[in-house]
């Protein structure tokens, strides 16, 4: 069992993770954060091996976007921050000169997960456009 020290370090690690996840600074995939995350686990006790491997497992299909689980996962990851821009005004997007070419671009894969939602996706994209909280693509 897990000391409350390895426990603590790992809701820190968890919130940090996906505090990087969404705002994703110098446009880092989360796994940038992620696995080194999982290491500090690891070699705290928080983690078991034999958990280590599994997890480590589930998340390379998940970056591989190879079965539909995890092409469908990476829809829905994807789709966050889109939301999160869209929910918010489009600060962070505005904060970092984002356009709507490039939006569209990162989040492109969510159509083979999910396409109802990427239809959604470039849908409430268009209005973040019309709105003024996502400049368009530049001509």
């Amino acid at each position: 069992m897990p000391s409350p020290i390895a426990e603590t370090l790992a809701v820190v690690l968890l919130a940090g993770t996906l505090v990087c996840a969404v705002v994703r600074p110098r446009g880092w995939p989360e796994a940038v954060f992620a696995v080194p995350a999982v290491g500090v686990l690891l070699l705290s006790g928080a983690l078991p091996a034999d958990q280590a491997g599994e997890f480590r497992a589930i998340w390379d299909e998940f970056e591989e976007r190879k079965t539909p689980e995890s092409r469908y996962a990476a829809a829905v990851d994807r789709f966050q921050p889109i939301l999160l821009g869209c929910e918010t005004g489009g600060v962070s997007w505005r904060q970092h000169g984002i356009t709507q070419d490039r939006v569209l671009a990162r989040n492109a894969h969510i159509v083979d997960g999910c396409a109802p939602l990427w239809d959604y996706a470039v849908r409430i994209i268009q209005k973040a456009v019309d709105e003024g909280s996502l400049a368009p693509a530049p001509r």
